[in-house]
């Protein structure tokens, strides 16, 4: 009985060496109850697939809410399959995705599923974050701008507010600028007092901006 209910699906074209591996790499997690169900697709019979997610190389591989391009490593798709429905295992895929420049992918992702903003909280939270995923959070956060989902977390940011680390401070004095709501203001001017002068000035400017 397969472990996980969720369906997989595998785009592949005619010839594709990388593809012919990646299957053969399926099947068998589908004779070990891995996977519940496969579909296989020829990307050139169906290119509205193609079109629909955006897809820009094949193998395509679509594992519930988590999607892979590219040749791919029985060891980590173990890994992702294992942690496909955990909380650790989204938030992992996020940063996964922005490692990899995968941020429209991100976007679309934390779009199409409203519950993961909390898996990006939980990036913005972690102090031995990369840089690049640091840039990454933000790149969203902006994306999110004035959205019902920013919106919906001032109150986990006020928080936030108040972590140890000033650098995430700064981050959250940006990131409530970005939310559009009132209750964001109360927390900007608690942190227009901070300790730290980047987090006093990102939360002044951005108090100036709201006010006008």
């Amino acid at each position: 009985m397969s472990q996980h209910r969720f369906k997989s699906v595998l785009l592949t074209a005619p010839g594709c060496v990388h593809c012919a591996a990646l299957k053969k790499i399926l099947e068998k997690f589908l004779t070990e109850g891995l996977l519940g169900q496969l579909e296989v697709i020829d990307a050139s019979r169906q290119p509205e697939i193609v079109k629909q997610y955006s897809i820009k190389s094949v193998p395509w591989l679509k594992l519930g809410v988590f999607e892979f391009s590219g040749a791919q490593r029985e060891v980590e798709l173990r890994k992702w399959i294992a942690r496909l429905n955990t909380a650790e295992g989204i938030t992992a895929y996020i940063k996964h995705l922005l490692a990899t420049g995968e941020l429209d992918l991100a976007i679309r992702l934390i779009r199409n599923n409203p519950e993961f903003i909390n898996n990006l909280l939980a990036l913005v939270a972690d102090e031995d974050k990369e840089i690049k995923i640091q840039l990454g959070v933000s790149a969203i956060f902006e994306e999110l701008e004035g959205s019902s989902l920013l919106r919906g977390i001032v109150e986990q940011l006020g928080e936030l507010a108040a972590h140890r680390n000033p650098k995430i401070r700064a981050d959250i004095a940006h990131f409530l600028s970005l939310c559009h709501h009132e209750k964001a203001l109360g927390f900007l001017q608690e942190l227009a007092m901070d300790s730290d002068r980047e987090v006093r000035e990102i939360a002044n400017d951005a108090l100036r901006t709201t006010a006008h």
